[in-house]
């Protein structure tokens, strides 16, 4: 009977021991042959011989990690995700499986499902292990620029460069993060040392363009952001803001150009930023006093949302002019005949100029004139002091009334006239006629400009 016993156990160590054997030798054959076949792509192939040897021996963590590889190369990222999350319960160093691979390839798998905040966790995990890994610093830096953590961001693209100090994509990245920290003269710094390793970057002169925007350098600031008018992903921005720095020095024509270049890159044309475009070039075009165009754009976006921004009350401002004839004229006359027709419009009050100039560079005159203060133009010659505008910004306010006043005094006017076509506020009209001061404006002038056109003066 014992020596049944001692029989049977010896016979089952032989067993153990041939298994052990027969898994120690032909085992990694099996997964040289796995490590074979993935070598050369065939994934799918490796993955079924991982399956059917983890069908015999699942607590395999080697197998476990190539199936995981094979289903992160075959793009099956929830099958690599599982393999790659079970073998967490191992110690992979013991192994030979490296941690850092698997973390990396995670955090890749949750960045394709757009879970960030999963693939930070990994990353974070990978540089804390190793400091000195520059891709996973910049991946995290990316991944902060990417949630606007500019401060977290900032620091992993410092580890960065503190890594390797001639990077491009840190650096960039380290003054792009300063740009929208509103500290632009630091990511002037970087962004200059990344166009000149990279002088055809797009990306750098985008935003090198808008640090000297943001400086008032507004002329230096075109030079960069034209270079990336042409790109599709920078474009739209780009022009745009070309157009708002064209606007803001009053070179009107050339805002329009690039309102309109950033208009074609927008696809929904019933979107918010195009109406916002489209906004930018009415109020380039009522600059020029190219009220028409101004009122056409103006009516287009109503039509699209009518209560986007102030448009109604544009409308309400202008669109009488779209269909005066006489006063779109005087709004677009050169500064010369702009000139003569204010001498025709004081003859046609029966005064004479005594001195008459420009103002604003052609916004308006402005006039020193004796003639009558009443009906009667041969009697009562006196001061009379002529102002004419033809902004359409602005209506008449207080402001027009009180700066008159002011000039009636200097000039010892007995009268003074205030021609404009635009609109006159509540209250200003009442306030005007209590005081030796006639308002023409809107309509009033529409009639005085036909009047003026066919009459013949004679110097008084």
């Amino acid at each position: 009977m014992e020596l049944t016993i001692l029989v049977s156990i010896i016979a089952s160590v032989f067993l153990i021991i041939i298994f052990l054997l027969i898994r120690v030798i032909f085992n990694p054959l099996k997964i040289s042959k796995i490590n074979e076949l993935m070598s050369k792509g065939e994934f799918s192939e490796a993955a079924n011989i991982c399956q059917r040897m983890l069908e015999k021996d699942s607590d395999n963590p080697k197998l476990h990690y190539l199936l995981g590889d094979c289903y992160y190369n075959l793009g099956n990222y929830t099958g690599a995700k599982a393999e790659y999350n079970y073998l967490f319960r191992y110690n992979l160093e013991s192994y030979d499986i490296p941690e850092e691979d698997v973390r990396y390839k995670l955090a890749e798998i949750y960045l394709q499902s757009n879970q960030t905040e999963e693939a930070l966790k990994e990353l974070l995990l990978i540089a804390k292990k190793n400091p000195s890994d520059l891709k996973t610093m910049l991946k995290i830096g990316n991944i902060f620029k990417q949630f606007g953590k500019w401060e977290n961001a900032i620091l992993y693209f410092q580890k960065a460069l503190a890594i390797d100090k001639s990077n491009v994509e840190a650096i960039f990245s380290l003054g792009e993060a300063f740009y929208n920290r509103k500290q632009y003269k630091t990511a002037l710094k970087y962004l200059s040392t990344a166009l000149k390793t990279a002088p055809n970057s797009v990306d750098a002169n985008y935003f090198i363009g808008l640090c000297y925007k943001e400086l008032g350098e507004l002329r230096t600031a075109l030079i960069h952001l034209k270079k990336a008018v042409n790109d599709k992903k920078l474009g739209l921005n780009s022009a745009y803001s070309t157009g708002l720095i064209y606007y803001e020095l009053g070179q009107y024509k050339e805002s329009i150009d690039y309102f309109k270049i950033a208009g074609d890159y927008v696809e929904d044309k019933k979107s918010t930023t195009y109406l916002n475009i489209l906004y930018a070039q009415a109020e380039s075009f009522s600059k020029m006093n190219l009220i028409p165009e101004a009122v056409e754009i103006w009516e287009n976006i109503y039509s699209i949302r009518s209560n986007f921004r102030d448009v109604v009350v544009k409308l309400s401002k202008y669109q009488h002019l779209k269909n005066d004839e006489p006063v779109r004229e005087f709004l677009t006359l050169s500064n010369e005949n702009f000139l003569e027709t204010c001498k025709k419009i004081i003859h046609h009050f029966g005064c004479k100029i005594v001195k008459m100039e420009l103002i604003e560079k052609g916004k308006g005159a402005e006039a020193q004139t004796i003639g009558s203060t009443s009906q009667w133009k041969n009697l009562d010659k006196l001061p009379v002091f002529f102002y004419i505008i033809r902004d359409v910004s602005e209506p008449i306010t207080q402001r027009e009334i009180g700066l008159i006043l002011d000039k009636m005094k200097i000039t010892k006017s007995a009268k003074a006239y205030l021609i404009s076509p635009s609109y006159t506020v509540a209250d200003v009209e009442y306030q005007a006629t209590s005081r030796p001061i006639e308002i023409i404006s809107r309509d009033k002038l529409s009639n005085l400009l036909v009047e003026i056109q066919n009459e013949i003066f004679e110097e008084i």
